[in-house]
């Protein structure tokens, strides 16, 4: 099936690609230790987040999928 990107749901067979989930639970489990592993704390400067700051933090991230999303959702109908 040819698709184009600009028209197709994050959410259309989102389990396709392993690599791209392997990639992102590494992007996560690295983010997470830098900011609460003390070793990495003192290489990095961080400080742990609370739940409020992590929710912020993933709120803004996913921001521009979520708009993404439902602009194609506006232009499909």
């Amino acid at each position: 099936m040819d698709v184009h990107p600009d028209t197709v749901s994050a959410f259309f067979r989102p389990f396709d690609n392993r690599l791209l989930w392997a990639a992102a639970g590494l992007t996560a489990t690295l983010q997470i230790a830098v900011v609460h592993a003390p070793p990495l704390q003192r290489a990095f400067d961080t400080e742990p987040l609370d739940i409020t700051r992590w929710a912020i933090c993933i709120g803004l991230a996913s921001a521009v999928s979520w708009v993404d999303e439902i602009s194609q959702g506006i232009h499909r109908r």
